[in-house]
């Protein structure tokens, strides 16, 4: 609600998105920090973060770059390991670990290997995101959302069915995935069967606790299945049931 106030106060049309995985009781406060040690093996954290200016090319943007910075910040303010342990930049910047699409690919692969019970996954988009037609009936609006790496041009974009797939669903229950999309076209980019946006009129309901839950999408039923057969190799077998998973994400509206 505050994001979107914030929004509203500079002049932006945008509406910001919340889904996830499973129902969520939004009078409480999630809260990214990673749960205590306890018996056995201990918590880790791992994130993903991706900014994308696309450098030299039209189209370009300017504070993507910036946006891993202040998200490095925050994550690592809440706990996270922000060492080449826990922590994947990819950025355009020349030095980092270019953000193309089989780089992206490694990293969310990385991101979600060996991931157990208790652990905070974290993934952050910022760039140009995009639509392209749904081949299989399973978007209202009849476009699935895209990210756009480094080199869409040769290698295309990333599809929303494909992290689905291959990033969502894999998640052991018990697993805790927190994901902030920064780029057009992003209110579905992960197909969550949960969701809310915040209008003016949502907002308002929010913001005087009139509102307990998200809505379900009722096509959820026929997602998550693989569109994009080149995925830079990855192959994750074992598909857990999504309602057990616990994935957050915050993004602008499929249409803007």
């Amino acid at each position: 609600v505050e994001m979107q106030q914030m929004l509203s106060k500079d002049g932006y049309s945008q509406m910001t998105q919340l889904s996830s995985s499973k129902p969520i009781d939004l009078s409480q406060q999630v809260s990214l920090r990673p749960d205590p040690p306890s018996a056995g093996r201990a918590p880790i954290t791992r994130a993903v973060l991706i900014g994308i200016n696309y450098v030299g090319q039209p189209g370009s943007l300017d504070g993507c770059h910036n946006d891993v910075r202040r998200m490095r910040e925050l994550i690592e303010a809440y706990g996270f390991d922000v060492s080449s342990n826990g922590l994947r930049e990819l950025v355009d910047d020349g030095g980092s670990i270019p953000p193309t699409k089989a780089n992206i690919w490694a990293a969310l692969k990385w991101l979600i290997k060996d991931a157990m019970p208790g652990d905070s996954l974290f993934l952050h988009f910022s760039g140009h995101g995009g639509q392209v037609p749904d081949l299989n009936g399973d978007e209202e609006s009849g476009f699935d959302q895209t990210m756009v790496p480094v080199d869409f041009k040769a290698a295309g974009s990333i599809l929303d069915d494909d992290i689905l797939a291959e990033v969502v669903k894999p998640l052991p229950h018990g697993v805790r995935m927190f994901c902030v999309m920064d780029c057009c076209h992003s209110g579905t980019i992960m197909d969550l069967p949960y969701t809310i946006t915040v209008d003016p009129s949502t907002g308002k309901s929010l913001a005087a606790g009139e509102m307990a839950s998200l809505t379900r999408n009722q096509t959820f039923a026929n997602k998550g299945k693989k569109r994009d057969v080149q995925i830079a190799g990855v192959n994750i077998e074992g598909v857990s049931p999504l309602e057990e998973q616990s994935c957050l994400f915050q993004c602008c509206g499929c249409d803007e």
